[in-house]
């Protein structure tokens, strides 16, 4: 669920977790918007994990999202 409280489904590729605002968030590239996003965990509902699997490009790696 977003902070304005829509439902979305996102395929995700995970790159870290961290602790930001008192909030547990997971940083990832999102597909659907092709590029780095941050979720919060307490607002997702459901994760289901996919026999997919991802090659590590530049730009869309922890060193990019860090950057």
């Amino acid at each position: 669920m977003s902070l304005r409280g829509e439902q979305t489904e996102r395929v995700i590729w995970p790159m870290m977790l961290y602790f930001w605002g008192n909030k547990w968030t997971l940083g990832a590239w999102c597909e659907n918007r092709q590029d780095f996003r941050s979720f919060r965990i307490d607002l997702i509902a459901r994760i289901e994990e996919t026999s997919k699997s991802y090659q590590i490009e530049p730009g869309r790696n922890l060193a990019a999202y860090i950057g």
